[in-house]
């Protein structure tokens, strides 16, 4: 009894130390401009990417780019330039301009351009090679709502067997968005702008850590480090379930009101959202895993990015020539 009171005790200890740390990293930010910090410019985009995929936002190819697929979900496509295969849109509406060319090196039945939830605008002059596929909002309200009905009468939907965690995570997404929007807004701009490193992150944590715990734990050195970490994974599970609330309920928030910027709101709006996909069965699952995975790489990938800046900043003033008092 004791020892599950110790373990108890310290659960809570790391889950409130986490959120501490995590608080810090977002009024580091703010401190360090208010000292004079230039902030790191962006990188330069690719002339030519091999790909684009924006999730939350628009994609624009302009006129003499090329690349291989143009991939978007909620967001609008621009296409000006040349697109090898496809164009994708999901939730947005694509605009095939004059000077574009969309499908060159697709086979002869494969779309060229396909969009769900939206709407396609192609000019006169546009080169297409191969169909377009066009589900509009009417399709896709149908689509849903015949989905939904076959789930709640199969006996396999249950409202009250969500409500427990539901509530669980409204409580936490409200505390944590309320106490840390800034870091929240940080990691869902970190989500949105970079989708697939986010995901590959969150992939290869989900992999890597259980092997590394079980390699840890083979040995008495290991161990101590594998209890904390074995303590710190739900917290990190926890913590990366708000983030995927708060990009999900952010998004739709942001289409319908675009100037404004809810953070408690937006992650409550997720939560509820996240449990009732995941209620259906094998596609919704995977729907909530993916975007719980891209939560948990940007959460990774701003940590180690905050571990790598102290570092960056003393190569710099070790290489910047010293000026004289």
């Amino acid at each position: 009894m004791a020892s599950s009171r110790r373990l108890s005790a310290s659960a809570a200890f790391a889950t409130l130390a986490l959120l501490l740390v995590l608080c810090a990293a977002t009024l580091a930010g703010p401190v360090a401009r208010s000292a004079g910090a230039i902030p790191p410019s962006p990188p330069p985009r690719a002339t030519n990417p091999d790909s684009i995929a924006t999730f939350g936002s628009d994609a624009v190819l302009a006129e003499g780019q090329t690349t291989d697929i143009v991939f978007v979900v909620i967001g609008d496509a621009d296409i000006a330039g040349t697109v090898r295969q496809s164009v994708i849109v999901l939730f947005g509406d694509a605009t095939i301009r004059e000077t574009a060319n969309v499908g060159r090196d697709n086979a002869k039945d494969d779309p060229a351009v396909v969009v769900v939830g939206g709407t396609v605008t192609t000019e006169p002059g546009a080169a297409v090679f191969g169909s377009t596929d066009v589900r509009g909002f009417g399709a896709v309200r149908l689509s849903l709502l015949s989905g939904v009905w076959a789930l709640v009468t199969s006996g396999h939907f249950s409202f009250w067997a969500l409500l427990p965690g539901m509530v669980f995570f409204l409580i936490i997404g409200a505390i944590i968005s309320a106490i840390c929007p800034a870091y929240l807004r940080s990691l869902r701009e970190r989500a949105q702008s970079k989708p697939l490193a986010s995901l590959g992150w969150g992939a290869l944590a989900g992999f890597l850590t259980p092997i590394a715990i079980v390699i840890l734990a083979l040995t008495i050195i290991g161990l101590i480090v594998a209890v904390p970490l074995l303590l710190a994974l739900p917290v990190f599970g926890m913590f990366a379930h708000v983030v995927a609330a708060y990009v999900v309920g952010a998004l739709i928030l942001q289409r319908l009101w675009p100037q404004r910027q809810w953070v408690v709101r937006a992650t409550l709006l997720g939560v509820v959202l996240l449990a009732f996909v995941g209620a259906i069965p094998l596609v919704g699952g995977l729907a909530v895993m993916a975007v719980w995975l891209v939560a948990l790489g940007a959460v990774l990938s701003s940590i180690v990015d905050k571990m790598r800046s102290p570092k960056r900043a003393a190569a710099s003033a070790a290489l910047s020539p010293s000026v004289p008092q």
